[in-house]
């Protein structure tokens, strides 16, 4: 069977094909259709079949007789529905339909029955009768931030004609003359864009439907504000447009002025009454076929409140009203609720879907087909409007399973149409993107980890099923490139580009693995590390788990899925040398600013920050788990905040200790506590909300560690090199052949063993010097007599010693342009 979406209610498959060839064209037949509808198909049909007109070709019949279709089928019960069509392919091909949508539809449908050769254009021979469940049917250009392009608008509305959608509402929030400044005329070039763009909608029977949202600002009792909006409505009506929308949705929830509240003392009330006036307004203007939705303050929830009955009981009886459902985000739209809201809305209810919209979490994309909604629910609304993400090519695949379940819902099969809305929108080689998608957890509204994450995970051993993971990962750049519409790759390069970094990652840490000595794996790790730190310096997220939580409005990360197998790679290399070395797994519920990444919290570096993308909530944190017990003697947490001065967060500091979290330290701003114990992590708990991102530096100390002076300046802690910790160093710039580092190590040690792990890319030659007499505290330097006890160069070096000292120097024996030590263990 053909894979057909909107999935049609009745087909039936014949035996045979019919080839149309290219060069003989098609012949256009019309048994009763009025000139301007003849015109209006044959400007449309290349689109949908690219091949030419001529008397000699094979026949298309365009039908409106469809009174021909009864007892066809079983669809006797079915005539009558103004967009339902039938289309028979045989010897020719015989289009039924009664309005020109019908015969867009079935335009549509037979558009994805043609098989596509050199020569000819193949169709398999089918009959099929078709129609809607739900009567409006459509898109809602309602998101924030940055709207559409004109030809983005001009993309989505042929994309709509081609998966039978039927209406299209002009809503962006951040088109200033639609919300901030509606009382304004929107200027004449906007205006042109417009009418081009309503002109389009009506060439493929989608009804445009324009709406303003003044609630910010309107005074309902002024009959000033009333003219204004009536004027702009017909401003837009010369254009053919005879269905509007007033939006009063994401305002507050009370009248803001005093005659409004002497008037009708409740906002539902003066809502009501404003839009009435302006929608009997428009009928005198442009006839009794003028249609009205509004969407109303409180559009989500089941026990909605009395303003949504002050509102629906004076409201015109014609003029939709719509909800979002339980929530802002549904995951669930269930029959009941909505059949109880639907009651309240007086049978007038109809549904603005927050999916695939992605204006609330913008570094985010939702590509997972739509779930959740009842398959009864066109029983009791009136239509459904999903709302799309800014990417409007990307926005595509969800809105293409968004159609499928509007116009055949009793038989909506997510996946199924998820399938084949990739089919018709990507190609054959779909998959490659359907990969792509489920390693951005799909959705944040219904997020699902990635079966081959699960499989790998299962068998992290496998060496060879792990290549090939992180070898996809790699190319899905490429792969995508070759494949994708060129729109919607531009869309997700930046996504395509840290998954790239992932996988490159990926490699790195399983050649260490699989590397025939220490040297060349301790390389690789190293390598694998500074990509890992690049990958989470992108906004973007992937590879994880992400939900969005209503209750504090926060979306949140809560699997690290991509990062998680990293991790177990890098335990698997340590455990397979024995490193005294471990890489911390750190985990955070926010996302973080570019630049600003996970990894830079601990990271010992002076100018890196951790920093949130967005206001922290009262129960977001970050986590740092240890690969093993450090006996830790202090903590340091700082607010460290290089773009808002001033703003500080009340935080919480936590220590994992025998598999138990408990609270050591609280304050607003920085936190010194000192453990002295052993701990098997560390968590950071935000305490309060803000609108602000949060800015965190922390840095901890082992007990017994030597102080470390230097003569040299440095980007980074001397600490780091005394962390045991493998994914932090010592790093400075230009260091000349007179530097040296020394370490005090508190009382005279006995030492049998020196581990100095540095750059493998760039090891830098030094000596190790102990004082040639036991010293009890060094004055000068230059002072004391100096004992070399070896010369080191290569980046791992295991220096077998027999020495007793307090101090230790390290002295470079040339100019370095810059080193990097990531550790010094004493043994």
């Amino acid at each position: 069977m053909a894979r057909l979406i909107p999935k049609p209610k009745i087909v039936k498959k014949e035996e045979g094909l019919l080839r149309i060839s290219k060069g003989e064209g098609v012949k256009l037949v019309f048994k009763g259709f009025s000139k301007d509808d003849k015109k209006k198909i044959e400007s449309i049909f290349p689109r949908y079949i690219n091949v030419k007109f001529s008397e000699y070709g094979k026949e298309v019949v365009f039908n409106p007789n469809i009174e021909e279709l009864k007892g066809f089928l079983d669809v006797e019960s079915f005539v009558g529905n103004d967009e339902m069509y039938g289309l028979l392919i045989d010897d020719k091909v015989m289009i039924y339909a009664n309005t020109f949508r019908g015969v867009v539809y079935a335009l549509s449908t037979l558009k994805q029955l043609a098989i596509e050769t050199e020569n000819d254009i193949v169709f398999e021979r089918y009959k099929i009768v078709d129609w809607p469940s739900f009567k409006y049917r459509g898109i809602v250009e309602g998101f924030y931030y940055d709207p559409w392009s004109w030809e983005d608008r001009k993309d989505i509305i042929r994309f709509m004609s081609g998966f039978k959608m039927n209406a299209y509402i002009y809503a962006p929030k951040d088109d200033p003359y639609h919300r901030e400044k509606w009382r304004m005329k929107y200027p004449q070039e906007l205006i042109r864009n417009l009418e081009e763009l309503i002109k389009l909608s009506h060439k493929y029977g989608i009804e445009f439907i324009f709406a303003i949202s003044p609630g910010l600002s309107v005074r309902y009792s002024s009959s000033l504000d009333e003219d204004t909006l009536v004027e702009k409505f017909l401003e837009i009506a010369q254009f053919g447009v005879k269905s509007f929308g007033i939006f009063y949705d994401d305002i507050p929830n009370k009248l803001l002025f005093k005659e409004d509240v002497e008037k009708y003392g409740s906002l539902g009330k003066a809502q009501a009454d404003f839009t009435n006036r302006v929608f009997r307004r428009l009928i005198e203007k442009l006839g009794e076929d003028v249609k009205m939705i509004i969407c109303p303050t409180e559009y989500r929830g089941v026990k909605l409140s009395k303003y949504f009955d002050d509102l629906s009981e004076n409201l015109h009886k014609d003029i939709l009203i719509m909800w979002t459902g339980p929530l802002v985000i549904a995951r669930k739209l269930s029959f009941e609720d909505s059949s109880e809201v639907s009651q309240r809305a007086k049978g007038r209810l109809v549904i603005w879907d927050n999916y695939p919209v992605n204006d609330y979490s913008r570094n985010r994309l939702n590509l997972g087909p739509v779930k959740g909604r009842d398959g009864s629910l066109f029983k009791v609304l009136k239509g459904f409007y999903f709302n799309p993400m800014n990417e409007a090519h990307l926005s595509m695949i969800p809105l293409a399973t968004g159609a499928d379940y509007l116009w055949n819902p009793e038989e909506y099969d997510p996946y199924f149409s998820w399938h084949n809305a990739m089919y018709q929108l990507i190609g054959e080689e779909y998959s490659v993107f359907e990969f792509f998608a489920r390693q951005l957890g799909e959705s944040i509204v219904w997020p699902r980890k990635p079966d081959e994450v699960i499989e790998i995970r299962k068998n992290i051993n496998d060496s060879a099923r792990v290549r090939e993971y992180f070898e996809r990962l790699i190319s899905l750049n490429n792969d995508l490139f070759s494949i994708l519409p060129e729109k919607m790759y531009v869309e997700l390069q930046r996504y395509l580009e840290k998954l790239k970094l992932y996988g490159e990652a990926g490699l790195k840490a399983l050649n260490s693995i699989l590397a025939d000595n220490e040297f060349t794996a301790f390389q690789y790790v190293i390598e694998m590390l500074e990509i890992w730190k690049k990958v989470h310096n992108f906004i973007e997220i992937v590879g994880t788990i992400s939900r969005h939580e209503e209750e504090h409005w926060r979306t949140y990360i809560e699997e690290r899925f991509i990062d998680d197998i990293l991790y177990e790679l890098l335990e698997n290399v340590i455990q397979k040398y024995g490193w005294p070395m471990n890489v911390p797994k750190i985990y955070s519920t926010m996302d973080t600013l570019e630049g600003y990444g996970l990894f830079n919290i601990f990271d010992g570096l002076k100018d890196t920050f951790l920093g949130s993308r967005r206001g922290p909530k009262d129960v977001d944190e970050i986590d740092i788990i240890f690969g093993k017990s450090l006996d830790i003697s202090s903590i340091y947490i700082t607010q460290d905040n290089p773009r808002f001065y001033g703003f500080t967060r009340n935080i919480a500091l936590y220590i994992l200790a025998d598999g138990k979290w408990s609270e050591v330290a609280r304050n607003k701003g920085a936190i010194e506590a000192n453990i002295k114990s052993n701990i098997e992590g560390i968590k950071i708990k935000i305490l309060d909300n803000g609108f602000y991102p949060i800015f965190l530096k922390g840095q901890y100390y082992l007990n017994e560690k030597p102080l470390v002076f230097t003569n040299f300046p440095s980007n980074s802690s001397v600490h780091n090199f005394l962390d045991e910790r493998l994914d932090t160093y010592f790093e400075a710039f230009n260091v000349s052949s007179n530097s040296w580092i020394i370490m005090d190590l508190g009382k005279e040690r006995k030492i049998s063993e020196i581990q100095i792990y540095q750059d493998p890319k760039y090891p830098v030659v030094f000596e190790i010097y102990i004082p040639a007499y036991p010293l009890m505290w060094i004055i000068d330097e230059s002072l004391v007599e100096w004992k070399k006890i070896r010369k080191v160069s290569s980046s791992i070096s295991k220096i077998k010693t027999n020495i007793k000292t307090r101090f230790l120097k390290i002295k470079f024996l040339r100019e370095h342009e810059r080193i990097r030590i990531y550790q010094i263990l004493l043994r």
